[in-house]
């Protein structure tokens, strides 16, 4: 971004950026990790309660609402990338509510 906008801000952070620990060389930024893959889906992981668990997110917005309190609601939905996240979504869904049936 900061090559894009010419910003003298932008790129006195770039440069910060670059002296911080771990953070790989600046030619290095616009490209994928070496363990990305090609999927089109960036998954989210996070551990909760212990537990790894994978998701991708769905975003939805509402283009053109009849009521102007629609106008800036965005919905997200996270999906689970795995089905061991599933697993485990579904164990506690039906712990949080006990009368679900399968």
């Amino acid at each position: 971004m900061a090559g894009r906008t010419d910003d003298p801000a932008l790129r006195a952070l770039a440069v910060e950026a670059q002296s911080w620990p771990g953070v790989p060389a600046r030619k290095s930024w616009s490209d994928p990790a070496p363990t990305d893959s090609d999927s089109p889906v960036l998954t989210w992981r996070i551990r909760l309660h212990g537990r790894d668990l994978a998701l991708f997110t769905i975003m939805s917005v509402v283009g053109t609402p009849w009521e102007i309190g629609l106008s800036e609601l965005t919905i997200e939905t996270f999906v689970p990338a795995d089905p061991d996240t599933h697993d485990i979504l579904w164990e506690w869904s039906r712990t949080s509510h006990p009368d679900t049936t399968a």
